[in-house]
């Protein structure tokens, strides 16, 4: 089955807790000939991914394995392991702190870095699109609301719901108070990942892939990745004359090329297709002038997806121009505040993020697209560029012949920083929003989307 995830509201992490000497040994990688760390010992959850994602970091000599948390608590006060590492760490280190070891334990700390922090979100059917939209826009609310936000009365979900975003408000608050009234601050610090970003810091992070050799589903029959393998290119809208985004480079009768982020973007969905190489021949550009157009042109099916879009509560329900919501994948570009005359003339205006935009009545290619997105994410924090894309993860959950859409996808375009650098960088030098949030001492990744505020 296929779910319907909305934005994560929060993140459950993985850390290293215990001896401080040795917690900033593992943290900062086990070094062979560091003598101060050859007596690092961690206690993990054998039936967990854990052993397998330390194994790049950590010997598995130096892995000590435990049962449940039970025994992870005995190997640790016992002195089996100086280290442990597990989710939410605090919790067994407040229990070793109120329990009778205390006496002998009492110095011991949590690391900065977290290991796959997983995120959590309301989970839907993907049968009705309206519901899911609805359970997405109640968690973007909450992490917009403040103390003196004035929302403005809305009615994409209809005149009944038209003031649900101020009926949130005086009865649950903002995310600050939900989070306050049932998360302890001594377990999970409101900081890090499980904050409201500001602006101020990164926000590219890719979403976990899990178990990516499942075998899904073949492309349907009649659907969009079917049509699009038996047509033999891709049909992709640029908003056309935005520098770093979506200019023409040459054009004639027979040949049109364009270079920028947008261009890389489908260039990367085509390449995960129809192999990298051949992305001029299999792609079909279409130039508009203004998102409605875009939209327009989606919605009667004569394209299959949209470059360079921003997201907004209107745009995701219920689109003025042709009164149908449509699917977005993650932002791949924030405007951030402050830009200059040259960067607002470059995105065409002041949208606030820009994504890539399929319908919404085709799950399988929409959740395609959104996936090629976050594997480029995926890429630079793994440091794998298109010279070693080999490196990324083989996908079967597409069924048969996709599997090499990610390595594909990375081989025509480089990971996120390298579709930067090659065309966004010298126009609008990356910061804030646009750099990673590395799980080395993560930053805020809470982000509300536009669109609630009045």
């Amino acid at each position: 089955l296929v779910w319907f995830f909305s934005s994560p509201y929060f993140y459950h992490s993985t850390s290293f807790g215990g001896d401080p000497k040795f917690v900033s040994c593992a943290e900062e990688g086990f070094k062979i000939m560091d003598e101060e760390c050859n007596d690092l010992k961690v206690c993990v959850l054998s039936a967990t991914r854990i052993p397998a994602m330390l194994d790049p970091l950590i010997p598995q000599t130096n892995l000590i394995g435990c049962t449940d948390w039970n025994d992870l608590f005995d190997s640790f006060v016992e002195g089996r392991c100086n280290v442990v590492l597990a989710p939410e760490i605090r919790i067994l280190l407040m229990r070793v702190k109120n329990s009778d070891y205390s006496r002998n334990i009492t110095n011991i700390t949590v690391s900065k870095t977290v290991f796959h922090p997983e995120p959590l979100g309301i989970v839907t059917r993907n049968d009705d699109p309206e519901w899911s939209d609805f359970c997405q826009w109640v968690v973007q609310a909450l992490m917009t609301i403040s103390d003196n936000s004035k929302f403005k009365q809305t009615d994409v979900f209809g005149k009944e719901f038209s003031s649900m975003f101020q009926d949130i408000q005086s009865e649950i608050g903002n995310w600050n108070d939900l989070f306050e009234g049932f998360v302890n601050e001594d377990i999970t610090p409101n900081a890090g990942l499980n904050s409201v970003n500001n602006g101020t810091t990164g926000l590219i992070r890719s979403l976990p892939l899990g178990s990516t050799d499942i075998v899904g589903p073949d492309p349907v029959i009649g659907g969009t990745i079917r049509d699009i393998i038996e047509r033999g290119y891709i049909r992709c809208v640029l908003r056309i004359d935005r520098r770093g985004f979506a200019e023409r480079i040459s054009f004639n009768q027979t040949i049109k090329k364009y270079k920028g982020m947008d261009v890389d973007y489908c260039r990367a969905v085509a390449a995960s297709i129809f192999g990298s190489g051949a992305e001029e021949a299999t792609i079909e550009w279409k130039e508009v002038t203004n998102s409605t157009h875009a939209f327009g042109l989606l919605n009667e099916g004569a394209v299959d997806l949209v470059a360079g879009i921003m997201v907004n509560l209107e745009r995701d329900v219920r689109e003025s121009s042709t009164g149908v919501g449509f699917s977005f994948t993650n932002p791949y570009f924030f405007n951030n505040s402050g830009l200059d005359n040259t960067a607002e003339e470059s995105l065409g205006g002041n949208d606030l993020n820009l994504c890539l935009v399929t319908r919404q009545d085709d799950v399988q290619w929409s959740n395609y697209v959104y996936w090629i997105v976050e594997c480029t994410f995926f890429a630079e924090e793994s440091n794998i560029s298109s010279s070693i894309a080999n490196d990324m993860p083989q996908v079967s959950l597409f069924g048969e012949g996709l599997e090499r859409m990610f390595r594909d996808a990375i081989l025509a375009v480089g990971n996120y920083g390298d579709i930067y650098e090659e065309n966004v960088e010298s126009i609008i030098p990356r910061a804030r929003r646009n750099l990673l949030n590395p799980n080395s001492k993560p930053g805020p990744q809470l982000y509300a989307l536009p669109g609630v505020l009045a």
